[in-house]
């Protein structure tokens, strides 16, 4: 009769202890973090704050933070030698590597995601009415407006190509969605270059979403009902309409 090998009771206990680091390890490793990578494309040096805390005591040109929670992060960058401080909100994805840029553009920064080999969507540039290269013509001071403003002055020429460029190279619409989110949190864009920016963006859901954010930020407001060519949907243009009537005529 065969003899079964019955192990004692420390190899089974040693058993287990490497499981138990093995399942540990395996939880740490599937990325219950993720990271932050911010540089600057001018070597300008900064300090950063995510969520209220320093990461870098020292100003420099790249700052990395690791081990942060994926979702909603505030970013408070304050620029060396200057009263600059840069503040906006992004989303971070579960155990992904995240890049952003710190650029100057003419008179104005902006913090943007960064891609090392920019890729264009061919849905894109598929579709002549979005394609991107036609819009490096667009202009803030290219015509005359004396109507009701939402702020004093638009953004730059150069600030809008800066936005355009990043467009170029996010692959989803979603993420280009919150680029022109972050746009719109620091800046004033005239109706003209608000269109190019929504061009990018093909869901009507997402576009009134943009618009409704973008309607206090509006330069040239009374030509705001220009963007209603921009949606195809009866509904949606009803929609707009209403952002419209809310924004200025009942206030």
């Amino acid at each position: 009769m065969e003899s079964l090998f019955l192990p004692s009771m420390s190899e089974r206990l040693i058993k287990s202890f490497v499981l138990i680091i093995s399942i540990s390890f395996c939880l740490i490793s599937n990325g219950q973090y993720s990271s932050l990578r911010v540089q600057s494309a001018d070597s300008l040096s900064f300090s950063l704050k995510v969520n209220g805390k320093l990461i870098n005591a020292s100003p420099t040109n790249v700052v990395q933070a690791d081990s942060l929670r994926s979702g909603k992060q505030q970013l408070d960058i304050k620029l060396k030698g200057t009263a600059t401080q840069i503040q906006l909100e992004i989303s971070l994805v579960l155990n992904t590597s995240h890049t952003y840029e710190l650029r100057k553009l003419g008179d104005d920064y902006a913090v943007l995601p960064f891609s090392k080999s920019p890729i264009v969507s061919t849905k894109i540039l598929a579709d002549e009415s979005i394609n991107l290269s036609d819009t490096l013509s667009v202009d803030s001071l290219d015509f005359a407006y004396d109507g009701p403003k939402g702020c004093s002055y638009p953004a730059s020429k150069a600030y809008i190509n800066g936005v355009i460029s990043s467009l170029e190279s996010e692959i989803f619409e979603s993420s280009r969605r919150k680029t022109i989110e972050n746009s719109l949190k620091s800046h004033c864009l005239t109706v003209d270059q608000f269109s190019v920016l929504l061009k990018t963006i093909e869901l009507e859901d997402y576009k009134l979403e943009l618009a409704s954010k973008a309607i206090s930020k509006i330069y040239d407001k009374k030509n705001f009902m220009q963007l209603e060519g921009l949606f195809h949907l009866k509904s949606s243009k009803e929609s707009l309409n209403k952002i419209y009537q809310s924004e200025f005529i009942e206030n």
